[in-house]
């Protein structure tokens, strides 16, 4: 991601943000059944642009050079090392992810399609370097 693409991003992620606060502020015993909801789909919204733009991007492309580079870097002392750091990555995604699956049931089935992509990228890449 540019460093474009993530000030924007994270202009989207403060705009959106501040809109849910200031909706959130101004939820009472007579609109919170409309206000609420507004509040919820807009931290659903941060969410998967976090997910999305943070981890998917960002985490495919990494995989996608990782892989490209493969036969270069196997014959150098760094292919273990990557390995190591892809099996530490795998790990540390499974842990984020299923938390986010957790603690955001409406945005589960998206999450889960999320983390069987990143887990077969993941895999390629393990493979990969494990040859």
């Amino acid at each position: 991601m540019s460093p474009a693409e993530e000030q924007n991003t994270l202009d989207t992620l403060a705009g959106v943000s501040s809109d849910s606060d200031d909706i959130a502020e101004t939820i009472s015993t007579s609109n919170f059944q409309q206000t609420t909801p507004q509040v919820i789909n807009n931290m659903k919204s941060m969410t998967e642009e976090i997910i999305e733009k943070r981890v998917t991007f960002a985490q495919q492309k990494l995989l996608a050079s990782l892989k490209a580079k493969h036969e270069l870097l196997s014959k150098t002392s760094f292919a273990q090392p990557i390995t190591t750091s892809l099996h530490t990555l795998e790990a540390h995604l499974d842990t984020t992810l299923c938390s986010a699956i957790d603690s955001m049931p409406t945005f589960k089935e998206d999450a889960e399609k999320l983390k069987q992509d990143l887990d077969t990228s993941l895999d390629e890449a393990i493979n990969t370097y494990s040859e």
